[in-house]
């Protein structure tokens, strides 16, 4: 789980302090945070500004009971977290995750 805190953090512009190990919380750099500590994967208070951030790169999410969606129908991609043992928390942070990824691999690809 630390490798996808860490993603997520450095996606939503979190940077790594001067003391090389905390990542400080870009709305209050006082706030700074150990990667094993991080509540990406166990809070709504700390993913849905992540969610909302990728809604305001044009993509469109759809988060139901075990399941969820990150979509642009406009490029067709697509990426969809589901498991019925899931909850809501952890098919979010699973799609976020995918999506993530595949954005940092393409964020420099001109259409």
């Amino acid at each position: 789980m630390e490798e996808n805190n860490k993603l997520i953090a450095e996606f939503d512009c979190w940077k790594l302090s001067s003391d090389g190990v905390t990542y400080m919380n870009p709305q209050d750099q006082d706030d700074c945070w150990l990667v094993e500590d991080m509540l990406f994967h166990t809070s709504w208070e700390w993913l849905m500004p992540v969610v909302d951030k990728i809604e305001s790169l044009g993509f469109k999410t759809s988060i139901e009971v075990g399941f969820c969606s990150i979509e642009d129908t406009a490029n067709d991609v697509y990426f969809e977290s589901m498991g019925w043992n899931q909850t809501k928390l952890d098919a979010t942070c699973q799609a976020v995750v995918e999506f993530i990824n595949f954005y940092n691999q393409n964020k420099n690809v001109t259409s």
